[in-house]
């Protein structure tokens, strides 16, 4: 096996020319040309008969073989897959005068000098399968040993995702390989890693299925020049050819025509009403100035397209399931202090109302704040608005209107479903430039940005109330790739290669006047008004008197997560007689800042739990007292919480940054040995440094620093046949002996 680039995604094409009998050809020519684009590189077979060409884009290849006193050879249809290593095994030249020529098509490649276990997706599966969504990590659950998983750190399940709906995380951790979970995948475009590094079941841009040409799905393996993993997902980006070439495009689905959720039935919704349309376009070809001699040899091709994801009407958080919401929310009647019997029933329904777990919530009221144990003034479970607070009476009126009627399997009288509105676009640029037949260069760019809607909490559904007003998500996502490659000498080959990726996402207030009006300031009298949220998760649900209302605080500033993965390395390629040398260096710094949005720095009360009717509630005392007030209860959960009353109340001053920086630092050596034409053995050692890492959380009070810095150092040494198999029903021999260490710094 002849090792692919650290971090870069282009391939190697080998091969030992031989005579009709088997022996070595040295000093034979060898011309390879890549048949999309013309363009061509040359090198001589050495003493070994052996030639090898190093940083090869994906594609189609041609080779052409030459030697006095034989017949030429040429192969077409050298399929490269992205990071492959292909060894051509017929190159046995026949004796006879040169004008002959040999010509035959290459066979589908089947890897016999590796244990790699890797699957393709290739351009015609891309172009011709059905899919739902806009983002080519769906098809990974076409291949073999992948299964559609929901997971976390303890389990996977086979809840199949919605990957109708586009974003920038697409399904890189939707899907389990071999039994890993999704926050093992590693997903690299063009070698630049666009993995989420605050959350490995994300990516931060969509792999457009129109933008890519192929990807490589390497499970189980491959050797020390791949990072990440334990499954890494290679996408490459389609490319420039000598000819022009393009699309234009339109796809589009409607709700007329899908069907309705397992989940609306249960609940009463009707169909999402969604539409989507997404419009799009490619165009490729050489660079050209019209009335000049520029490029006339046309080394120099683009590659550019974009699309725009308009969707209308969509799940809110990507399905039926967490775009549904449902609480138990007082009634206008109670909010203006109506606590009858009949107004109860009419709250909870006849199932819940005479159902003894809702008794706190059942029970018309009979004290006031004020009265005196055993002389209750409440007639009819009526609270004169002089005993309303004007704090919960804000909460409650945030509330929406009840439209169900709660049952003992539902109990709810508020449900309804989240619809928001998305709009992203996408767009792409590339460049390859033969420079000379030694130099070859590759650049990409790609940017997404848009807006999404976040109608509850950041990232999930609470399965509460809204929050007032919503909340939106604007999106910005870069990432740039770019290589050069230049063959030295015939047998020596040195690509160096640079990734950015940066992601800025910003959370806000649609309405940010709905969620500044609370009457108080809070704990710390410092002029603000914030809404507080309601965090009781109360079992049976609503039977704490209020509903779950998280409520992030956009008052304090738009709530962030940016991320910044900028990526460095050089490779290089030697070839002396039977042995290919490659080594490796590898550079990655990893930044990932966000807001810590799970902290109540506008209050929070958290529990809802009160003595029963006529008992005291002792309030805390002021300063200079002894004891607070003591208060007697109403017998209503729900009345004494608008009359002001609450079991707990914290709230944070300050919302903090969390920021995480780490280095990845990763260099590896490979001496392919080819010992005879059909026996490869390959020596793999590498290590990989994980530095200066550091995780900072900024409080009020606290600093503090974590350090991150695990070393590892693996040792492959792998055995392998390739040309006639040794084994025929397995077709390939690996062996490998793995030694690791690991340590902190």
């Amino acid at each position: 096996m002849l090792p692919a680039s650290a971090q870069v995604i282009s391939g190697t094409i080998s091969g030992t020319v031989q005579d009709s009998t088997g022996a070595i050809i040295p000093n034979a020519s060898v011309v390879l040309t890549n048949q999309a684009t013309g363009d061509h590189r040359t090198s001589t077979s050495n003493s070994a008969g052996l030639f090898s060409f190093h940083g090869l884009p994906s594609g189609d290849f041609s080779i052409s073989v030459t030697e006095p006193g034989f017949q030429a050879f040429t192969e077409k249809g050298i399929h490269l897959d992205p990071g492959d290593s292909r060894d051509l095994t017929n190159l046995k030249l026949q004796t006879g005068e040169a004008k002959a020529v040999v010509t035959v098509q290459a066979q589908t490649y089947i890897p016999l000098d590796t244990g790699e276990n890797s699957h393709l997706i290739t351009a015609e599966q891309i172009q011709h399968l059905s899919v739902e969504g806009r983002d080519v990590t769906e098809l990974l659950k076409t291949l073999p040993g992948f299964a559609i998983g929901s997971q976390n750190s303890t389990n996977v399940n086979n809840a199949a995702p919605d990957a109708s709906q586009v974003s920038s995380g697409g399904l890189i951790g939707s899907y389990s390989a071999n039994g890993n979970l999704g926050t093992g995948n590693s997903l690299k475009l063009d070698g630049a890693n666009i993995t989420d590094p605050g959350s490995n079941n994300l990516a931060l841009q969509t792999v457009n299925y129109d933008e890519v040409a192929e990807v490589k799905v390497e499970t189980s393996n491959f050797g020390p020049d791949i990072s990440q993993g334990p499954v890494v997902v290679s996408a490459v980006t389609k490319s420039g050819t000598n000819q022009f070439h393009g699309s234009l495009y339109t796809y589009a689905r409607t709700y007329q025509l899908d069907s309705s959720d397992a989940l609306n039935g249960p609940t009463g919704q009707m169909k999402d009403p969604d539409r989507e349309v997404y419009p799009g376009g490619t165009l490729g070809g050489p660079v050209l100035i019209p009335g000049t001699n520029f490029n006339h040899n046309r080394a120099l091709t683009f590659f550019v397209g974009g699309e725009d994801y308009a969707q209308r009407n969509v799940y809110a958080y990507g399905s039926a399931g967490t775009a549904l919401v449902h609480a138990l929310v007082p009634t206008p009647a109670m909010q203006g202090g109506d606590f009858s019997a009949a107004a109860l029933q009419n709250y909870l329904g006849p199932s819940l109302y005479n159902n003894s777990a809702y008794a706190n919530v059942a029970t018309v009221p009979t004290y006031a704040k004020g009265d005196t144990a055993g002389m209750p003034t409440l007639v009819n479970g009526q609270l004169p608005s002089s005993l309303q607070d004007p704090g919960f009476k804000y909460i409650m009126s945030t509330y929406p209107i009840p439209n169900n009627l709660p049952t003992a399997t539902n109990p709810y009288n508020w449900q309804s479903v989240d619809y928001i509105n998305n709009d992203l676009y996408q767009a792409i640029a590339r460049v390859d430039l033969a420079i000379s037949q030694r130099n070859h260069f590759f650049a990409r760019y790609s940017v997404q940005r848009g807006s999404s809607g976040e109608p509850a909490a950041i990232f999930y559904n609470p399965n509460g109330v809204n929050t007032p007003g919503g909340g939106n998500s604007s999106l910005n996502s870069e990432a740039a790739a770019a290589s050069l490659t230049t063959i030295i000498t015939p047998t020596l080959t040195n690509q160096i290669f640079a990734n950015l990726v940066y992601l800025n996402e910003q959370f806000s207030s649609n309405d940010p006047s709905a969620l500044t009006a609370f009457p108080y300031q809070g704990a710390f009298a410092n002029g603000r008004h914030p809404l507080p949220e309601l965090a009781a998760y109360n079992s049976p649900a609503g039977s704490g008197g209020l509903p779950l209302s998280i409520v992030p605080d956009y008052t304090l500033g738009p709530i962030f997560t940016r991320k910044f993965d900028p990526e460095v390395g050089d490779n290089v390629t030697k070839v002396w007689g039977r042995h290919t040398a490659s080594f490796g260096v590898y550079g990655q710094r990893t930044t990932n800042n966000q807001t810590n949005d799970n902290v109540p720095t506008n209050g929070q009360i958290t529990n809802y739990f009160l003595p029963g009717a006529g008992q005291p509630l002792a309030d805390l005392p002021s300063p200079g007292q002894s004891a607070g007030t003591s208060y007697t209860m109403s017998g209503n959960y729900v009345t004494d919480e608008l009359e002001g009353f609450v079991g707990g109340y914290s709230q944070q001053n300050i919302l903090p940054d969390v920021n995480l920086y780490f280095w990845n630092i990763a260099f590896f050596a490979n001496d392919s040995w080819k010992v005879t034409p059909r026996v490869t053995v390959n020596v793999d050692p590498a290590s990989s440094i994980w530095g200066s890492g550091t995780m900072l959380m900024a409080t009020a009070s606290s600093f503090s620093t974590l350090p991150l810095s695990p070393v590892g150092l693996p040792i492959r040494l792998t055995l392998a046949s390739s040309g006639t198999p040794l084994i025929p029903l397995s077709r390939s021999l690996a062996i490998a002996l793995i030694l690791s260490s690991s340590n902190l710094v």
